[in-house]
């Protein structure tokens, strides 16, 4: 304890001195609570239940560093380290297993290199209800099984300016995998149009030769790999008194063999946000229909309310249900807190506190 103590003020007095010169911010999220967790029965009948204190079931707990430096003429180098911490236990990721990247913006857009989030996550950021973020994360549900992929190591990406309200995304993933090369591998663009209270969204990634694809019954046997593909359209429209959230995607595993049978999960969302005073109610409800696989749909229903008590500081509760066919094993978490069986109901409340720095 002494010694991460001694590292972590080492690490701050650097950060301090870095930030007279280049602009280095230390910032960062801690979200805690009471939260219970139900994955239903296992194959043998034995309920999969547990109560206590977790992290990051508004937005996830984090610390991180980011720095810019202007190079004249409108050119910036910029970086980004970020950790993820669990603050029930004080436990942290190995690394900056969040972000870890280093780019240059200027007129051109912005480069990045490095672990970064993906053109889905930059996506549904904007169209999710929850924004992205918590134990009702959109990413964690949409295409069924264990979601989508959030953010991607070894990844290079462009963003765009914005251009009379359009504005987009490119990236690429290594997949840095010995004698071949497209294994892992895969590329995402990202592009969207916001005027006014109407922002509309689409994205698409294919990745190679991944196993993305886990539910029980759709696992490629040992080694054996297919690509995946995901694509979504999705807009929101601000009213003043409320907002609309609606989203339709499409998300398609080729298999690796001709025995093993491909999958296409259709999605939809909609969902909608009411602020009022200090406070917001957030509803949200997803549907992922299997179009190859008989009785493997999954429902999923989402309710919050937050309540700000100060810009940086604010308290919340939130509900989560995921209901499952008998061939659907979908939960919480992007597969952390999967149905104990098929068929099992996932559900997830938690009550807490949101605190940014």
């Amino acid at each position: 304890m002494k010694k991460s103590l001694l590292a972590l003020a080492v690490l701050g007095a650097f950060a301090g001195a870095a930030s007279a010169q280049s602009s280095v911010t230390i910032y960062g999220v801690v979200d805690t609570g009471f939260a219970n967790i139900d994955q239903g029965d296992d194959a043998a009948g034995q309920s999969i239940n547990r109560n206590g204190l977790e992290s990051g079931m508004n937005s996830a707990s984090r610390i991180g560093f980011k720095g810019i430096e202007d190079l004249g003429n409108g050119l910036k180098a910029e970086f980004v380290l970020e950790n993820g911490i669990s603050t029930d236990s004080g436990d942290g990721g190995a690394g900056f297993s969040r972000l870890a990247f280093v780019g240059l913006n200027g007129g051109f857009g912005k480069v990045r290199l490095g672990r970064q989030e993906n053109q889905m996550k930059e996506m549904l950021g904007k169209i999710d209800t929850f924004g992205a973020a918590g134990i009702a994360n959109a990413h964690d549900f949409i295409g069924g099984y264990d979601g989508l992929p959030q953010r991607q190591p070894n990844m290079v990406v462009w963003q765009s300016q914005n251009y009379g309200g359009f504005n987009g995304s490119l990236g690429y993933i290594f997949g840095e995998a010995n004698d071949d090369n497209s294994a892992n591998s895969g590329w995402g663009a990202r592009l969207g149009y916001g005027n006014g209270p109407l922002n509309v969204q689409f994205a698409y990634q294919k990745q190679d030769e991944t196993d993305l694809i886990t539910d029980t019954n759709l696992v490629d046997p040992a080694g054996v790999s297919g690509d995946t593909k995901t694509a979504l359209l999705g807009a929101t429209y601000d009213f003043g008194a409320f907002k609309l959230h609606g989203l339709y995607g499409e998300k398609k595993y080729d298999a690796g063999l001709v025995a093993t049978e491909d999958v296409k999960v259709r999605s939809g969302l909609i969902g909608v946000s009411v602020p009022f005073g200090a406070s917001k109610i957030r509803a949200e409800y997803i549907n992922n229909s299997n179009k190859d696989i008989d009785d493997a749909d999954s429902d999923v229903w989402a309710l919050s309310y937050t309540y700000a008590m100060s810009k940086r500081t604010t308290l919340y509760a939130t509900y989560v249900n995921v209901s499952n066919d008998d061939g659907s094993t979908l939960g919480l978490g992007g597969g952390d807190d999967a149905a104990a069986s098929g068929g099992e109901t996932v559900s997830g409340f938690g009550i807490g506190i949101n605190h940014k720095f």
